[in-house]
C-alpha cells in the first residue's frame, strides 16, 4: 500500500534496467522529506506516463521501482514527478 505523502515535486534524472524491471532515479530525497513507500506520478507536461514507488532514499535522490506505465509510454530523463497532481 502507498504511504501517505506530502506534496513533493521533482524530476526523473536517470533510468536503469529494461522495460520489465525498470528503476527510476528521482532528483529529490531526504532533503525534500521523501520516504520509502511514497508514490510519484510521472508525466512530461500534461501526459500521464505512469507511477513509481520509492524504495531507497538518499540525501538528494530517490530510487524507485516502476509500478505501472500507461499504454505505449516509457519514463524518460527530464520527465516530471509528483506525489500529488494539481
Amino acid at each position: 500500500p502507498a504511504v501517505p505523502a506530502p506534496a513533493i515535486d521533482g524530476a526523473v534524472i536517470a533510468i536503469k534496467g529494461d522495460a520489465k524491471s525498470q528503476l527510476v532515479l528521482l532528483g529529490v530525497g531526504e532533503n525534500r522529506r521523501v520516504e520509502p513507500g511514497f508514490e510519484f506520478t510521472i508525466y512530461p507536461g500534461n501526459q500521464f506516463v505512469g507511477k513509481v514507488r520509492v524504495e531507497r532514499v538518499l540525501r538528494d535522490a530517490a530510487g524507485c521501482r516502476v509500478l505501472f506505465l500507461a499504454k505505449d509510454q516509457k519514463v524518460r530523463p527530464g520527465d516530471l514527478a509528483a506525489t500529488r497532481l494539481q
